[in-house]
């Protein structure tokens, strides 16, 4: 009982990965990767 307890708490929390398409996945990466490559403050990048 506990640990179903917890488990649909988790399930309820967490965002579902499985309402994305590949498609949506790969762009969400992307953009992700994108965001991440802007260098640091001070720094441009290379």
């Amino acid at each position: 009982m506990k640990y179903s307890l917890i488990a649909s708490l988790l399930i309820l929390i967490l965002p579902p990965a499985w309402g994305q398409t590949p498609e949506e996945h790969g762009l969400q990466i992307a953009q992700e990767a994108d965001r991440r490559d802007t260098g640091f403050n001070d720094l441009p990048p290379t």
